[in-house]
């Protein structure tokens, strides 16, 4: 035993042998070869090295600049404390309750495990080393790089990490992570467990998957991305300039924020809601994915093609829908300012209120309300039937677009130019003009008018 004022140098304990350090006592140096080394209150290990041996550090014992190796151990525990451990191929470091790991390195092979009330900060992690972080035990500011590993497992909690450059942090059923960095290449996999308020930049990966995964508040830059898949939910994402969201296979989206260069891509049974779409943020929706609650504003755009669907979004000024290939939107609200294109594809229950409607080759429009300084444009080839157009609201009807059962209300106004063709209007206050197009089946009631250009 080494207590008050002894101290041992160089030291070897072989199989059956164990050093005792409390009190004061300082061992350095010491090879520990199937034997123990134990380190307890005052104690004080330097530079130990443990190879089919253990060392143990509890009751404010205290070691630092150990390296473990094959089949070594190092346990610490109440009270113990541990600083720069280094733990290589085959070597395992334990932190249970009451222990702490400070700094330490965890690489080719070497395993670390934080066990209930057990706490590691400043790891490192690197080239095939592991991290298990177990109920109970908590890590912060990692650092997982080179093919290492962390795993944040059932009630385990995981602080600050930063991934990277083949990195991977993995956060099972129940785990929670706050506040991780995942760029250059490192990954975070959530399946079951929690992240919150991760950054995912520069060619990082972030993959929410499973029923019980969650993702909250995600920030995604810099060709970051997020994969949300499988049951996976996503919540607050913000996607920056050249962010990428990828949501599909009943993965679910709330709330995305998508910024200038930003990209959020719904598809494949995949669905988003509530997303804003801001100046230069783009959304694409298809493949069956669904997107709702959509707010495309001032330099947005949303792309519905290709068996997507949308289900009211709101365009606002200067934002742009534009539906095509076999898709569908519904009960879009489109403002003063704001623009839908439709072609190859049906939309339902719009209200254009002050914006604009365009629909062509193969677009169905049905059910439009307009009014407020807003219009619907059919051109060749497209369709729209049931359109009410109110006070202030505008129907034009060219170049080979037809319209059916449109009603014009009081104050309401419909063109039917060169090649358009109108079947069923009623005028009912408002203003018909055909200016070398088709009007047939019009009924004029209630003070409305048509007019005939020759």
């Amino acid at each position: 035993m080494i207590s008050s004022g002894g101290t041992a140098t160089g030291t070897l304990i072989g199989s059956g042998g164990s050093e005792v350090i409390s009190g004061g006592g300082v061992a350095s140096g010491t090879t520990v070869s199937n034997g123990t080394e134990v380190v307890l209150t005052g104690g004080t290990a330097r530079s130990t090295t443990v190879a089919e041996g253990s060392q143990v550090i509890s009751s404010g014992g205290a070691a630092s600049g150990t390296v473990v190796n094959v089949f070594g151990d190092q346990f610490v525990s109440a009270g113990g404390a541990t600083f720069g451990t280094v733990v290589l191929r085959g070597g395992n470091e334990t932190v249970s309750s009451g222990g702490t790991a400070n700094g330490a390195v965890v690489s080719s092979g070497g395993t670390d495990t934080l066990l209930s009330g057990g706490v590691a900060n400043f790891t490192v992690i690197s080239n095939t080393g592991t991290e298990n972080v177990s109920s109970g035990g908590t890590t912060s500011n990692a650092v997982v790089e080179d093919q290492g590993n962390e795993y944040v497992l059932s009630g385990g909690t995981a602080d600050f990490a930063v991934v990277s450059n083949g990195g991977l942090e993995g956060v099972s059923e129940d785990g929670l992570t706050s506040g991780t960095v995942v760029s250059s290449g490192g990954w975070e996999l959530i399946s079951g467990g929690t992240a919150n308020a991760t950054v995912v930049s520069s060619g990082g990966l972030q993959t929410v998957e499973g029923d019980t995964s969650l993702a909250n508040f995600t920030v995604l830059s810099s060709f970051g991305t997020q994969f949300v898949s499988n049951g996976g939910q996503a919540s607050g994402t913000v996607i920056a300039s050249n962010g990428l969201q990828v949501v599909t296979t009943r993965g679910i989206a709330f709330g995305a924020v998508v910024n200038n260069g930003g990209f959020q891509s719904v598809v494949e049974n995949g669905r988003a809601s509530g997303t804003l779409l801001s100046s230069g943020g783009q959304e694409t929706v298809d493949f069956l994915g669904t997107a709702n609650f959509v707010v495309v504003s001032s330099g947005g755009f949303q792309l519905v093609s290709s068996g997507g669907a949308t289900n009211s979004t709101v365009i606002s000024s200067g934002g742009f829908q534009l539906v095509s290939s076999d898709s569908t939107a519904s009960n879009t609200v489109i403002d003063n300012g704001g623009s839908q294109s439709v072609f190859s594809s049906t939309v339902s229950d719009t209200v254009v209120n002050g914006g604009l409607q365009l629909v062509s080759t193969g677009g169905v429009a049905s059910n439009t309300v307009i009014s407020n300084g807003g219009s619907q444009t059919i051109s060749s080839g497209g369709t729209a039937s049931f359109t009410v157009v109110s006070s202030g609201g505008s129907e034009s009807v060219r170049f080979g677009g037809v319209t059916i059962s449109t009603i014009i209300s009081n104050g309401g106004f419909e063109s039917v130019q060169q090649s358009g063709t109108t079947i069923g209007t009623v005028i009912r206050g408002g203003v018909e003009v055909a200016a070398g197009g088709t009007a047939s089946g019009t009924v004029v009631s209630s003070g409305g008018s048509m007019e005939v250009e020759l």
